[in-house]
């Protein structure tokens, strides 16, 4: 650093004979091109199209990879990519073919015909907005409000995907008490079958050799049969009450996010309960690295004192935008114009005379149910 120029280099780093295409994390993750001492002098303005005044490669024109790197090589310069930045660039364009798919499918959106026989009850028109979007994301949160058929939308969404792409099989992660609830709910609105996963390990381990589109199991038993999940492999799974892995640091936790399906659909009616940190950890099932790392999401939204206790929050406006793509919440009223008009019935009960105390003159009352 003390030698003339030295400074200088030390600031502008190593720079290879050849370019280089990796993948850069941050805020949020971008592919980067860095061009090499032996690049061509005109090779940057040939670029423009794919590369920004950075050299981030535009997301737009992942479709169109093959023709940048031709373009880069195109007089012989070496170029090298590493192999996450093609892993990256490859599942954006899968989710933007299964977003294209799923609007093929669905081409008037709520409105489409399609709807008629995708499950065997008609869905309102929020929940069918709420399938597509689960859809279309491939991997998202609902956090729709208790009441408003976070079940329902996820077997549309399920079916939906079945069309657009063929899935073979699900895994629903539920608390125990719900499991045959599930059950119950797959054999009434779709026509796949479902079998509980259930029993001593001999049990259990014969359940995921069974050929059965879903498979229910749930969270106290999932860090027991994880090799047998793996070997089945899900195309994708469903988490029930998703609050069970708020806290990271619990075993739960830490088997679910061991699972690597390439589809999830997680539903929760309280994504944040008490501290931003139980929102990061469900949301790290679902991408990663969507939040980016803890400590870094921590220390820019949480307002700490001298004592280190949390006392404030700030910048909520920005997860809400960074959660966008991902994140389906809507509340009651919020849906309210796409919900039927209130119906009252009138029940006649009879009462005997014991009942009726010294009101003999009245035969029935009204019991009013809403």
């Amino acid at each position: 650093a003390r030698r003339p120029g030295g400074k200088q280099a030390l600031n502008a780093g190593y720079r290879p004979p050849f370019s280089e295409i990796y993948l850069r994390y941050g805020a949020e993750r971008q592919v980067v091109l860095r061009l090499g001492t032996e690049s061509p002098v005109d090779l940057g303005p040939r670029l423009i199209e794919f590369i920004d005044e950075n050299s981030v490669v535009r997301p737009a024109t992942f479709d169109r990879f093959d023709q940048f790197i031709e373009e880069i090589r195109r007089d012989g310069h070496e170029v090298r990519c590493h192999e996450e930045a093609l892993e990256y660039i490859a599942q954006c364009r899968d989710r933007n073919r299964l977003a294209q798919r799923v609007d093929e499918l669905f081409p008037k959106g709520v409105e489409d015909e399609a709807w008629s026989d995708l499950l065997s009850v008609p869905l309102y028109p929020y929940q069918k907005r709420g399938a597509l979007f689960a859809a279309r994301a491939g991997r998202v949160l609902l956090a729709d409000d208790m009441g408003l058929g976070k079940t329902i939308q996820s077997l549309a969404a399920v079916e939906i995907l079945c069309r657009a792409i063929g899935l073979e099989g699900v895994l629903i992660v539920t608390p125990t008490s719900l499991k045959h609830q599930w059950k119950k709910e797959i054999e009434t609105f779709t026509r796949r079958s479902a079998m509980v996963v259930e029993g001593s390990g001999s049990a259990r381990r014969a359940a995921y050799t069974e050929d059965s589109f879903f498979k229910i199991t749930n969270y106290e038993t999932l860090h027991l049969d994880t090799a047998l999940i793996t070997g089945w492999s899900p195309d994708l799974v469903i988490l029930d009450e998703a609050q069970r892995i708020k806290n990271w640091k619990t075993r739960t936790a830490q088997t679910v996010k061991k699972l690597q399906p390439q589809h999830a659909i997680v539903l929760t009616g309280t994504p944040l309960e008490n501290r931003l940190e139980e929102l990061h950890s469900i949301v790290e099932f679902v991408d990663r690295f969507r939040l980016g790392p803890s400590f870094r999401f921590l220390a820019e939204h949480q307002q700490l004192d001298a004592d280190g206790r949390v006392v404030g929050y700030r910048n909520l406006s920005s997860i809400s935008k960074t959660l966008q793509p991902i994140l389906l919440r809507r509340t009651k009223d919020e849906v309210l114009k796409d919900l039927p008009q209130r119906l009252e019935k009138h029940l006649y009960l009879p009462m005997t005379p014991e009942q009726m105390g010294h009101h003999e003159d009245n035969r029935q009352i009204v019991a009013r149910l809403v």
